[in-house]
């Protein structure tokens, strides 16, 4: 994205210009210019800056630049001449302007770089326990940067889907096909007699209560909502239940007792 690495392709372009213009003077204002080799020195600084560009020709998926780089390394493994870098040095910077004049980038502002490209938006916690919802919760934040409220309430879901399963599954519940099949599982387990649930119901009773009460809301509220096409959700709307599906899987990270078995499939 150019917000990311605008600094990147501007100190680029701007050192190839300052190379040019150094050529420039030595070919044209200077009579042995025209011919004169370049240094061991000199070549070791333009292989730099071409490394630089082959990360750029590399980031854009740019052949053209790539076929220019290497014409120039070849060139650097022989008698390179200032007149000859000058000419190529001009190709090259025309060919980079070109190439980001062709690409569409998308901008970032700060206040949303935050939630960009991150890895533990819900903490480690989270990711250590739940690491299904790893991608989705990633995914998430790279369309609450980009303005996607739908798409992030989407992915949003999908997270909540895995905490869902795993409630299930230290409630010893089967896979279900959806969340209608989980949440009336998990409905039924929890108004059994404590003698058929176990010696620890007590002790997690309300946390189960509590997090079965919350997922029948979300799905109500969020869940069902984003499978229509007739409702979209604001960024507005998707920053709320963002932090709200934040909250609640790390309350679910450390309040949902462990079991040994891996959540189901």
């Amino acid at each position: 994205m150019l917000s990311k690495y605008s600094s990147v392709f501007n100190s680029t372009i701007a050192r190839l210009h300052d190379i040019h213009v150094a050529m420039v003077v030595v070919v044209d204002h200077y009579f042995f210019g025209k011919n004169r080799k370049l240094s061991a020195a000199e070549a070791k600084d333009i292989s730099g800056v071409l490394d630089k560009v082959a990360a750029l020709a590399t980031l854009l998926d740019s052949r053209m630049l790539e076929k220019q780089i290497a014409r120039m390394r070849e060139s650097l493994l022989d008698d390179y001449l200032c007149s000859a870098l000058r000419d190529d040095v001009r190709e090259l910077k025309s060919r980079l302007e070109d190439e980001l004049d062709a690409k569409v980038f998308l901008h970032v502002p700060p206040e949303k770089a935050q939630y960009y490209d991150q890895k533990e938006l819900f903490g480690v916690a989270v990711n250590e326990r739940f690491p299904k919802a790893i991608r989705d919760i990633e995914r998430a934040g790279n369309c609450l940067a980009l303005d996607e409220g739908t798409a992030t309430v989407f992915h949003l879901m999908r997270v909540m889907e895995v905490g869902l399963a795993a409630l299930a599954q230290s409630l010893a519940i089967p896979y279900a096909p959806n969340w209608a099949s989980y949440l009336d599982r998990i409905q039924k387990r929890i108004s059994e007699r404590y003698e058929v649930k176990g010696i620890d119901w007590k002790r997690d009773e309300k946390v189960y209560r509590d997090i079965s009460s919350d997922l029948i809301t979300i799905k109500q509220a969020w869940r069902n909502p984003i499978m229509h096409v007739d409702r979209d959700f604001s960024i507005e709307e998707a920053v709320e239940i963002f932090r709200a599906v934040q909250s609640f899987m790390q309350r679910l990270a450390a309040q949902l007792p462990v079991v040994s078995d891996s959540p189901p499939e």
